[in-house]
């Protein structure tokens, strides 16, 4: 450990800031985190005070920094975004494999990431992955903006489109049909009734628009997996996550759009919380 670090550990034992070690190392790292996307050293003294007084409201200290830590990355965070929760990393190293396996060499990989908030998940594979270009879309402009310079702060901006607008809508027209070897993503999947009943540290720390997926949980989802095939080419693969207790829900609603033998199902834990299906133009689907 540093001695800035213990300095600064110091400081919040004393504001009894932390909830333990483990609590404690992340708020740590948090701290990093914000001097790498601010560029500067933090306000300690102020975004401790900050830090007390949010915990008490149930506040998350990545609302109070604006940044967030996934994948290795520091990433801005503020609150027009998720908050990234480790759990969906295993997605992001599935879908690494998933692409290093389909390498073409010189040519690049197309991977689009819907719905990209921060851009988390999109970010994470063109870091690890250098031939893939990145296309990212959201319905919400300051998420864009924000994708847009963590994407700087990674260099891979060069390597990054940006598209304002709902899912697949802002991608029509531009000639990307069948091109994408992966779309990826991370849908709202809670029940509109079911919101209020969600404990306070995820309702007062995460936007309603990430949430909310009408009164199945699966209005976004049911788009994903009709929509997609239009999109991916031969081979290519469609991820996204899905929440606790859907599977079988969300399965049957796959097997309408693809055949069984094309789809796998992806664990955190011992929990099912995402699908991959891979499109085979090949074969045809009676839909």
């Amino acid at each position: 450990m540093t001695d800035r670090r213990k300095r600064l550990e110091e400081k919040l034992a004393g504001e009894g800031v932390a909830a333990g070690k483990a609590d404690m190392e992340h708020i740590l790292d948090l701290f990093e985190a914000l001097e790498t996307v601010k560029g500067e050293p933090p306000e300690v003294e102020r975004l401790i005070l900050d830090l007390k007084r949010a915990a008490s409201g149930n506040i998350r200290p990545e609302r109070v920094l604006g940044c967030a830590l996934f994948f290795g990355h520091a990433l801005e965070c503020p609150l027009e975004t998720l908050i990234p929760t480790n759990d969906t990393e295993e997605m992001v190293r599935r879908s690494i494999e998933l692409l290093s396996r389909r390498s073409r060499g010189s040519a690049p990989l197309n991977v689009l990431d819907l719905g990209t908030g921060c851009g988390n998940i999109g970010l994470s594979i063109a870091s690890s992955v250098k031939d893939v270009i990145l296309h990212a879309t959201d319905i919400v402009t300051e998420a864009l903006d924000v994708t847009r310079r963590n994407a700087e702060r990674l260099g891979v901006s060069e390597r990054v489109f940006l598209h304002h607008g709902d899912l697949f809508e802002p991608l029509e027209g531009k000639g990307l049909e069948g091109s994408f070897d992966m779309i990826i993503c991370n849908p709202p999947y809670i029940p509109t009734n079911s919101i209020y009943r969600l404990p306070d540290i995820v309702k007062r720390n995460q936007p309603r628009e990430a949430l909310d997926a009408g009164p199945y949980g699966i209005d976004i989802i049911r788009r994903l997996v009709k929509e997609a095939p239009v999109w991916l080419s031969d081979g290519g693969h469609l991820i996204f996550e899905i929440g606790k207790g859907q599977g079988k829900f969300v399965r049957r609603l796959i097997d309408r759009y693809w055949a069984p033998e094309t789809v796998r199902e992806g664990f955190y834990g011992n929990d099912l919380r995402f699908f991959e299906c891979m499109n085979v133009i090949s074969e045809e689907k009676d839909h």
